[in-house]
């Protein structure tokens, strides 16, 4: 019983060493205008495939209601010009690490500019803005793509859930996040968040 109980420890520990050489990063953006569309590219470094696990967005309700609609694309050239976001950046453009003594992200992520080549769209929806003279304001619309549980890459193939939306190794690969304007009217109230996950 002591052998077998040393042993199912050994295992503990040993699947949380390899487990937790996961690295966790949030790469946000906020403070756009919402009066045309606005982008966030991330892609991938030349040796290390990124996960995409949650996507959350914000507008603002304008002049007259309106459908935003969010796209989610591979891109398979690499973006340019726009504003990079800044590793453990303070403002407003910034990918940051969850764990404060991980490396800092090796991808890109890119506020704006010009987007890579169109690949597959991996998803898209809507949601209405409402008008800024009666409505409250508009929540942030968020969902989820597998892994909520960035220390164990596996959990979402164990439990039956959709997997991450992976962004293979190498700087012509990108995943475009993109959300419609909200219409004339709207406030500087724009933002998008990407929960991204890298390494075991």
């Amino acid at each position: 019983m002591k052998r077998l109980a040393l042993l199912v420890a050994f295992l503990l520990i040993g699947g949380v060493a390899e487990a937790q050489t996961s690295r966790a990063y949030i790469a946000s953006v906020s403070g756009q205008a919402t009066t045309s569309a606005y982008t966030l590219s991330i892609e991938a470094p030349s040796t290390e495939a990124v996960r995409i696990t949650r996507i959350c967005v914000g507008t603002s309700p304008a002049t007259a209601a309106a459908a935003v609609t969010v796209t989610i694309q591979r891109r398979t050239t690499a973006s340019s010009g726009g504003t990079a976001l800044t590793n453990e950046g303070t403002g407003a453009t910034a990918v940051s690490r969850r764990v404060s003594t991980d490396a800092v992200f090796p991808g890109i992520a890119r506020l704006g500019g010009t987007p890579g080549t169109a690949g597959a769209v991996l998803d898209q929806y809507s949601f209405v803005a409402g008008v800024i003279a009666s409505a409250p304001g508009s929540m942030p619309f968020c969902k989820s793509y597998g892994e909520e549980n960035y220390f164990d890459t596996s959990f979402a193939d164990r439990i039956g859930i959709s997997p991450a939306l992976v962004i293979p190794a190498g700087v012509a690969n990108g995943i475009l996040i993109s959300v419609g304007a909200a219409g004339a009217g709207g406030l500087a109230a724009g933002s998008i968040t990407a929960d991204l996950i890298m390494g075991q």
